[in-house]
């Protein structure tokens, strides 16, 4: 499994290229709740979010 810096870095790039925090890869596919690669696409979600909100903050 990438790292949470990975998906950090690549919320950051995406809003360096000015796509939306809606375009989060990770978004394409939702395990069910309770499976166990849940908690694993969770934290790939927000790692992502979260380098997007970064950049996000520094651009604003």
């Amino acid at each position: 499994m990438e790292t949470i810096l990975d998906w950090q870095q690549r919320g950051i790039i995406a809003r360096v290229l000015d796509l939306s925090a809606c375009e989060n890869p990770s978004l394409k596919y939702r395990p069910a709740r309770g499976e166990r690669t849940f908690d694993e696409w969770q934290q790939k979600v927000e790692a992502w979010l979260f380098g997007w909100s970064i950049e996000d903050a520094m651009r604003n």
